[in-house]
């Protein structure tokens, strides 16, 4: 094939040589195209060349509004008044608004104050029943104790140390408690 002009495959280095393309058209291969697209060459082809050109026209530019004082005034106190009128609804209804625009409020129930502070309560109840514990002991030790000074035949001092042998036997265990927690 005797082409006339610029090789443009040697120009643009396409890779590959017309006379390969002529012989088996499958092998060429792809590469992207520098044509326009379809569309673009559709529309210079519509175009007439004789045709005179259509002048350039501007839109006229929009002006900003002018400064409205009073305006901005009367919008900024509504926007106050506003404000204003959901604070004290807040206040009145003692919550703030949920996601569906009503009011819960914001401070916890007796039960979740409860639930929250579960360990400390704990702790509480634990101490309460070691009082109790102590206080139940105690009384029956003294039954006890009562009772065995009053049925057996003990002089004075045995009386008394009997006596004081309880409280020293209590400080006792408790010094063995505090002393063995190391």
């Amino acid at each position: 094939m005797a082409s006339f002009g610029t090789d443009f495959n040697a120009a643009y280095g396409l890779g590959f040589h017309p006379s390969q393309f002529e012989e088996n058209p499958m092998s060429m291969p792809q590469q992207p195209s520098l044509q326009p697209p379809q569309s673009s060459q559709q529309q210079y082809a519509s175009m007439d060349p004789r045709a005179p050109i259509a002048p350039i026209t501007r839109e006229p530019v929009k002006q900003p509004p002018p400064f409205d004082g009073e305006r901005i005034m009367q919008q900024a106190k509504y926007d106050q008044d506003v404000s204003s009128l959901q604070r004290e609804l807040h206040k009145y209804n003692g919550g703030s608004a949920d996601s569906r625009g009503g009011y819960y409020n914001s401070s916890p129930s007796f039960l979740d104050n409860m639930w929250a502070r579960r360990r400390e309560i704990l702790k509480l109840v634990t101490l309460s029943l070691i009082i109790l514990l102590a206080i139940s002991t105690h009384v029956t030790a003294d039954h006890f104790l009562k009772k065995y000074i009053l049925e057996s035949d003990l002089s004075e001092r045995n009386e008394m140390l009997t006596r004081i042998a309880y409280p020293l036997g209590v400080l006792l265990i408790i010094w063995l408690i505090k002393s063995s927690a190391k």
